[in-house]
């Protein structure tokens, strides 16, 4: 059985740090744009596509196309602001999803979207509460394929919004596993990594090492 992994999302760090990232995680970094990439571990990556802003503040939505033995499959990453409102992600997302029909999409900074998240039509959406950390990372999974397990992964370590000296509890990743139409299994976890400061990295640390054990085979985090 083919089993490909895609680690995607706003990492708040250099392209050359997410390179040296996806070497510790067996992959290829992929870039994207400003601090939004994807790592790709057990699959061909076949473009890139930079969409907009559509109203982020400093964030392009973009569209990953990769080959899962043979299997092509399209993931849409977007930190959409928190600032946005939610009634104009829900209608972006309707609009990008008839255009380009994502097989996932992962979300950043989704914490006031939950309720809308769940009107847009074809997908199913795996989040947290819509309170706290658990609400940031949204991921939404096309219904042709089958999530065979949908997880999140809780950080410890707390982190710092630098530019308003506020503490935050430890960043929630999402983390599915899914069966593709075609018959491949996609492993998709959406990242946000703490803001990129001194000040962060021992919390910048635990998310790496976190996401290293989940990309590694034959461990419990490999399911």
């Amino acid at each position: 059985m083919t089993v490909a992994s895609l680690v995607i999302g706003d990492t708040n760090q250099s392209f050359d740090e997410v390179k040296a990232l996806a070497e510790r995680c067996g992959g290829t970094a992929v870039r994207g744009h400003g601090p939004d990439h994807a790592i790709v571990i057990g699959a061909d990556v076949v473009d890139v596509h930079v969409l907009g802003k559509y109203g982020s503040d400093a964030h392009h939505a973009i569209l990953f196309e990769l080959a899962v033995d043979g299997v092509t499959v399209t993931a849409l990453l977007w930190n959409v602001w928190v600032g946005q409102k939610p009634r104009r992600v829900r209608r972006t997302l309707r609009r990008l999803s008839r255009r380009h029909r994502p097989d996932v999409i992962v979300l950043n900074e989704a914490y006031r979207c939950g309720d809308v998240l769940r009107t847009v039509k074809r997908y199913d959406v795996h989040q947290g509460p819509n309170v706290g950390e658990g609400a940031d990372v949204a991921v939404l999974v096309a219904h042709r394929h089958r999530t065979l397990r949908s997880r999140a992964l809780r950080m410890r370590q707390t982190w710092t919004v630098v530019s308003k000296g506020r503490v935050k509890p430890g960043r929630e990743f999402r983390a599915d596993r899914i069966r593709l139409a075609g018959g491949p299994v996609l492993r998709v976890l959406g990242w946000h990594g703490p803001t990129d400061h001194p000040i962060n990295a021992d919390a910048a640390a635990e998310a790496h090492d976190r996401i290293v054990r989940w990309a590694q085979p034959r461990t419990k985090e490999h399911r």
